[in-house]
């Protein structure tokens, strides 16, 4: 079951503003299938705004009367039953920096995917997860998707950056039945941060970090990054989560291999489906937890 924190986290990070403060929302609207489902994913969630109009570029739409925006990549041969990518960006970033760091457009037309980039609702505090819009958002989105676009909701995955990473692990420990898979990049859980809770629903997580300088301190608190995805890491595995570590040759970055990482990924995980860890497709310093 989802549970949105009262913490603020960010690419490099900030404090939570109260890390013992951790509920479940109090908008029963929020629950609308995020109760892990015995036999496939979630149910779709009602709508309660008209769905945006889908097209490659910039797209502009609201969210329970809050205006949002996104980058929206559609596959020029769309196909019924494409898959879904959400795309979380980092801290003072803009979906564009995820585009040219993972080759959107490209992901899209490499697996015919339709890939939803969206932007933060804070410019220069850009936090994922701490907004009820946020999940209303991926709730939505998810709807709108499945309704307007004939994506199948067996193949709905998600992946971020730092900042966008951290909402990728709370939406695996709190939203796993919405999702096939996850990436996540300089990101993960610690007891104060972000503490680990598992998962109601099983779903491959491939967790990666720079093993060179991927660390940041703000506020005059230090993230360490190999440390917090390590930590996601180790407790998935040993909740007998299909887990896999990908220690890129890197800083506080998205791995130069992401591209073909997310085409990999993504391509081959359909929801409730036996994970096969056939990692040939991936770098060689991709493992198995």
């Amino acid at each position: 079951m989802r549970v949105v924190f009262t913490i603020a986290l960010l690419s490099g990070c900030s404090q939570p503003t109260d890390p013992t403060a951790r509920k479940p929302s109090e908008d029963p609207s929020l629950d609308t299938g995020t109760m892990a489902a015995d036999t496939g994913p979630a149910p779709l969630a009602e709508l309660t705004d008209p769905c945006p109009i889908f097209a490659t570029g910039d797209t502009w739409f609201t969210v329970k009367g809050v205006e949002r925006h996104m980058l929206t990549f559609i596959p020029a041969d769309l196909q019924p039953g494409a898959p879904v990518v959400f795309v979380w960006h980092g801290r003072t970033q803009e979906p564009s920096a995820m585009d040219r760091e993972m080759g959107l457009e490209g992901l899209a037309e490499r697996i015919g995917a339709i890939v939803f980039a969206p932007s933060s609702l804070h410019a220069d505090f850009d936090v994922w997860g701490f907004e009820d819009n946020d999940w209303a958002m991926v709730d939505a989105l998810r709807t709108c998707a499945v309704l307007d676009l004939d994506a199948d909701i067996r193949r709905i995955h998600t992946t971020g950056f730092s900042a966008g990473g951290y909402f990728v692990a709370r939406q695996v420990m709190f939203d796993a039945d919405l999702f096939a898979s996850a990436i996540l990049y300089s990101a993960g859980t610690d007891q104060e941060l972000n503490p680990y809770q598992t998962p109601a629903w099983p779903m491959p997580v491939l967790v990666s970090w720079g093993v060179d300088g991927d660390e940041v301190t703000r506020e005059g608190v230090f993230y360490d990054f190999p440390v917090l995805a390590l930590d996601f890491a180790d407790h998935l595995a040993a909740d007998a989560h299909p887990t896999v570590v990908c220690p890129h040759p890197g800083g506080h970055k998205i791995a130069d291999e992401a591209p073909d990482i997310a085409t990999h990924w993504f391509a081959e995980r359909v929801f409730g489906e036996a994970f096969v860890d056939d990692l040939s497709a991936l770098p060689t310093y991709c493992a198995v937890r």
